[in-house]
């Protein structure tokens, strides 16, 4: 495992190279090319902002969101191809088939919009045209065993997951219920969802072909009174999944989704950070967290599930019940 501290807030592998967003002083911000060990090589640009998220890249171009700027680079040049609602930012975004979509976060409503060039943007769809409770989209990403293009919300609302058949054209609920979802990833025989919840310690929620759901509870050990997702990926050569948390800033490593054993816990916010995350890279992973970045080769990833792991398996009954009851309570007055 090699850790550098620099602080990350996206990063992208592209053809074997590294992209990185990274907060340099107060309000300013660079995207770099990092070298094999995570080290700076190259800064490309400066740019002030706050929130930075490296979308797409496609030949020589970079997509990216810049707090409520969709910024295009394209050679030397740079552009606003899309700009959100002031204070809002764009946080996720997917490729399906010729299309690419990016979703917007922050104060309703906030959309999903669709370009086939990354230079022309429509909207597809907000928030609250499909749930009116709804505060903003979480994330958004594909099914490519369904094709299906998928979308979680929050907070407070009872439509936490939902999904298009037809690139975004018409929509449907995935999900009705308690559990807040954040970010998923798609299996051929289940759809793993992690939990951004207010309500439980900590869970996945797990979607069966044909419908049915099963949930996964767990707490965190510790100092952590709960455990939020930001970003969730399966690595199919080992059988296991691995986590980027939201909260506690933290990288971790499970078989069977409730035992969590931990790659990398740092937890320097007491909030929950948006700029947390993991990717493949080859026959590597690199993860983040806003203040390291980690390279873990795919052959040290099974001794970390030695470890001591950092949640327990929990059957949450309280938590259930809570549950139980925010939903009689939201259908008492709203109606998605």
């Amino acid at each position: 495992m090699n850790i550098e501290r620099l602080p990350a807030l996206s990063v992208a592998n592209v053809s074997s190279v590294v992209y990185a967003v990274i907060r340099r002083e107060q309000g300013s911000l660079c995207i770099a090319v990092l070298d094999n060990q995570l080290k700076l090589k190259e800064v490309i640009i400066t740019l002030v902002g706050s929130h930075a998220s490296i979308l797409e890249r496609k030949e020589d171009r970079l997509l990216v969101g810049v707090d409520n700027r969709l910024l295009l680079f394209e050679g030397g040049d740079v552009r606003v191809v899309l700009e959100a609602r002031f204070g809002n930012f764009f946080w996720h975004g997917v490729t399906v088939g010729n299309r690419f979509f990016v979703q917007e976060y922050g104060e309703p409503p906030t959309g999903i919009y669709v370009s086939e060039d990354l230079v022309h943007w429509v909207k597809v769809v907000d928030n609250v045209s499909i749930d009116r409770s709804s505060k903003h989209f979480h994330y958004v990403g594909s099914d490519p065993y369904r094709g299906w293009l998928i979308a979680t919300l929050g907070d407070g609302n009872v439509v936490r997951a939902i999904y298009s058949p037809d690139f975004g054209k018409s929509w449907k609920p995935l999900y009705v219920g308690p559990w807040q979802f954040m970010p998923f990833v798609a299996r051929r025989d289940r759809i793993v969802f992690g939990f951004d919840s207010g309500i439980t310690k900590g869970g996945v929620g797990v979607y069966h072909p044909g419908g049915t759901w099963d949930f996964k509870f767990f707490k965190p050990a510790g100092l952590y009174d709960r455990i939020q997702f930001a970003e969730l990926l399966y690595v199919d050569d080992l059988d296991v999944f691995v986590a980027a948390f939201g909260f506690p800033q933290a990288l971790a490593v499970s078989r069977d989704l409730v035992r969590w054993h931990p790659i990398l816990v740092e937890g320097s916010s007491a909030d929950y950070s948006h700029h947390v995350g993991v990717l493949r890279a080859g026959d590597r992973i690199i993860g983040w967290t806003g203040r390291s970045l980690v390279s873990v080769a795919l052959s040290e990833l099974s001794k970390f599930l030695e470890s001591r792991p950092l949640t327990s398996p929990y059957r949450a009954y309280v938590d259930r019940i809570r549950g139980s009851l925010f939903m009689v309570k939201r259908r008492l007055w709203s109606r998605y």
